[in-house]
């Protein structure tokens, strides 16, 4: 806006207040965004743990529904 009403040869001490403010909240959203990307990742892995558990389980529970009696695994 400025740049229209000046013209190209708008000072650049008026510019600067803008690319401040655009560079306090980059800083700001990169201070935001690394503490929750790492929550991310750690609920990511979390849920990554459960799913192998449970993968575990429903195996040792299929081996115990599939596998024979043990009357006729002594014949």
């Amino acid at each position: 806006y400025l740049v229209q009403q000046q013209g190209l040869a708008a000072p650049a001490g008026a510019l600067a207040g803008g690319v401040w403010k655009a560079l306090v909240c980059t800083g700001a959203g990169l201070a935001l965004a690394a503490p929750c990307y790492a929550a991310y990742n750690y609920l990511v892995a979390r849920v990554n743990s459960i799913v192998l558990d449970m993968e575990k389980s429903s195996t040792e529970i299929l081996s115990v529904l599939t596998s024979p009696p043990e009357s006729e695994a002594r014949k």
